[in-house]
């Protein structure tokens, strides 16, 4: 079994030991996109964001396997592998010459005609100019999907270096720029975090990619991966046996912090019992931990590695006052940095005293690697002690204990001396090794999200109404009256609910509602990017999780509905949709219609014509379903109110319209108004204002978009 290196696996391993239902799903998506219909172009470029060791390498490595053994697929595709480690890539002419050169290595092996010819192209590259060769390389990708009618599939790990450290920011604009404007090439990369170069809006790849995060696997998702490590060597009764052994598993799971390649790892103990064996195992194992540990320290922040090392060497949980005390440091400063640390999956709440959480490591195990390379730790034998009250219950270590002392030999070896200096820390530090287990009980323990409905209508009926109450609105413009109003809800929702799940409600009902009755898209775009997108990339996976389940008979429908499209799972949006009744509630179904006219402008505004017809399409869906009128003009207002401000990219609209009226003809009109508009002298409109049905039209839409300016202008004024 290759631990360290997915490459080296079969597909059928791969396969077989994938397990995670977020995996499988984000597989099926994949695939599902690059199965293009005929004339087709490729979707969205993807960025799949998780820690060392949560299968991103497994993942990306099993689809380029399923790429090539799909006939369809590879007919469609050539599908590039980069190593995990991309070294000799140093800038951006590097990257794509190493592309070319493996898009060759390909084609070889299928003995492509066009062999000879690329190999030329390739070795003409160094005699080109080093500030031309970017061009020059783009035109050998381009040229290569012409003459094979292929699309290249680019699978790159780790690009977090790649983006956020090795390639400048004007050729990250030239990459943007031959991705968007070309189909010749789709990115598919992965990460260890959201990096700045994503979530930056001065960055060209500024949600430019499709991102999904790895979660860590659930206590069952561990079983599984147990079960089928034994089994495949052969060892279907000990398989049977250690999943039967629920305790030993719970602590695997503890130890790894859901992590696949540490469960992997540390598979081999599950078989032990407590003797010297189990030791010998667990040394062996820190030794070749020790490359991956140190790549995670080396990816990490120096500040951060403060707080991670403080938490490996004292007490293993601490709260933040007991770590600022030991890194003489501000109070303040630590708990900014655990929110960092807590948000990149380094650390984990382990449990709450009064109104301090006490945090321990995701993954207990680098405490254990940190105590035994620490010198001051190595007499102690504490990491030997900690992990043998993680790995046995108290009985097992007092009935080991016992049976050595009435042994003959006693204590002779360093095994028995380990047992029975773990037994008398036990009896001597009690409150100690229940921390010990409080940190151990509590990975994979999720808290357990309320309904999302708990307390709305009570907010809605009783306190908010009355808080609202209390705003003067003769004094108060409707811009004022509507931030007033917003601050209210956001501080009831802390209060009601802790967590992302209460902003996202908030956010999802009170953004639609500001645009609605100010018409000021830029502040809403504005907003939208700062709230809604902002959790969507902090916490999407984990809150689409929660909402993703089937429709019952719950009047909560309206709320998961409103929720799942503001989340952008518009399927699952759908299927919600689709349940509704006229006993649902109007203000979360207007809210959800609206979010997606906001939704449509919001990706013009960052040029992403790709999001925008996804998200119309869900519009359409879902004004049907919701047997609501269309809402086209609505989002036409929107999108030259957009334009008038100055947030919207005119290219990205023009596209978009384009796709609008090739797709739905019934809707080209709104591209000719568009172009009525912005170009009212050319010969194409002369024609059109010819009909009277179309210049009353253009009348009735101009008096609309001067009323909508004048009521910007007017709150603006009062405002000031």
């Amino acid at each position: 079994m290759y631990k360290y290196n997915p490459r080296k696996k079969s597909a059928e391993q791969l396969e077989s030991s994938l397990v995670g239902a977020d995996r499988h799903d984000i597989l099926k998506g994949i695939l599902s996109e690059l199965a293009l219909k005929k004339g087709e172009s490729p979707k969205q470029h993807w960025m799949i964001v998780g820690a060392r060791g949560m299968g991103k390498s497994h993942l990306l490595t099993l689809l380029h396997h399923k790429v090539c053994s799909d006939s369809e697929l590879s007919a469609l595709w050539i599908p590039v592998l980069f190593p995990e480690e991309i070294r000799m890539a140093g800038d951006l002419a590097k990257f794509l010459e190493r592309a070319a050169t493996e898009i060759l290595h390909d084609l070889e092996q299928g003995k492509n005609t066009i062999v000879p010819d690329l190999k030329e192209k390739i070795a003409k590259i160094r005699s080109i100019r080093h500030d031309e060769r970017v061009d020059y390389l783009f035109s050998v990708i381009t040229w290569i999907r012409s003459e094979t009618k292929r699309h290249i599939l680019l699978i790159a790990e780790n690009l977090q270096q790649l983006l956020g450290k090795k390639i400048s920011i004007i050729d990250q604009k030239k990459l943007r720029a031959y991705l968007q404007s070309e189909d010749a090439l789709l990115l598919f990369g992965s990460a260890t975090t959201i990096f700045d170069a994503l979530h930056d809006h001065s960055h060209p790849f500024y949600h430019f990619f499709h991102i999904r995060r790895l979660n860590e696997l659930s206590f069952d998702d561990v079983k599984a991966l147990v079960s089928n490590l034994l089994s495949g060597y052969g060892r279907e009764e000990q398989a049977r046996i250690m999943l039967e052994n629920e305790a030993r598993l719970k602590v695997l799971h503890s130890f790894t912090g859901g992590n696949p390649r540490m469960a992997v790892f540390l598979s081999d103990i599950l078989k032990t019992d407590v003797n010297e064996e189990m030791i010998d195992i667990m040394d062996r194992i820190l030794d070749e931990l020790t490359p991956y540990f140190e790549a995670i320290i080396n990816d990490t922040p120096e500040y951060l590695q403060d707080i991670i090392n403080t938490l490996a060497a004292y007490e293993p949980a601490q709260s933040p006052k007991e770590i600022a005390e030991h890194l003489e440091m501000e109070q303040g400063t630590v708990r900014n940095y655990l929110k960092q640390a807590k948000d990149n999956g380094y650390v984990r709440v382990a449990f709450s005293k009064g109104k301090s959480n006490f945090y321990c490591l995701n993954e207990y195990l680098y405490r254990t690697w940190f105590q035994m390379r620490d010198s001051s730790h190595r007499e102690e034998m504490r990491w030997l002690m900690e992990l043998m009250l993680l790995l046995y219950s108290r009985e097992q270590i007092m009935e080991e204990n016992r049976r050595i002392e009435e042994s003959e030999g006693g204590c002779a070896n360093h095994y028995q001396r380990l047992v029975k200096q773990t037994f008398e820390f036990m009896v001597s530090n009690p409150s100690f090794c229940a921390v010990i287990d409080l940190c151990a009980q509590q990975v994979g323990k999720k808290k357990k999200e309320r309904k999302a409905d708990v307390d709305l209508e009570r907010i809605f009926k009783t306190n908010f109404m009355e808080r609202l109450r209390t705003l003067d609105q003769n004094k108060l413009t409707k811009k004022e009256y509507l931030a007033n109003g917003t601050d209210i809800l956001v501080d009831m929702m802390s209060k009601i609910h802790d967590g992302p799940l209460a902003l996202l409600i908030t956010y999802s009902l009170t953004i639609p509602l500001y645009y609605k009755n100010t018409f000021d898209i830029a502040k809403t775009l504005e907003d939208y990017g700062e709230h809604l997108v902002n959790i969507k990339v902090k916490h999407g996976s984990e809150l689409s999780k929660t909402l993703n389940f089937s429709p019952d008979s719950s009047n909560a429908n309206d709320t998961f509905f409103m929720l799942n499209v503001a989340l952008e799972n518009y399927d699952t949006a759908l299927s919600f949709a689709e349940t509704l009744t006229d006993k649902s509630r109007n203000h979360f179904i207007d809210a959800a219609v609206m979010l997606l006219v906001i939704q449509v402008a919001y990706y013009g505004h960052i040029n992403n014509v790709e999001h925008m017809i996804k998200s119309y399409e869900a519009l359409q869906s879902i004004c049907i379903s919701t047997k609501r009128s269309s809402k086209d003009f609505r989002l036409f207002l929107a999108l030259l109110l957009a334009h008038q401000a100055d947030v919207i990219k005119d290219e990205a609209v023009k596209k978009f319209l384009g796709f609008i009226a090739t797709k739905y003809p019934s809707q080209s009109l709104f591209f000719s108004l568009w172009v009525c508009i912005h170009d009212p002298e050319s010969a194409y409109v002369q024609k059109m204002m010819a009909e009277p049905a179309f210049t009353k039209v253009v009348a009735q839409l101009q008096d609309l978009i001067a009323t909508a300016i004048e009521q910007q202008d007017e709150c603006a004024d009062n405002c000031r």
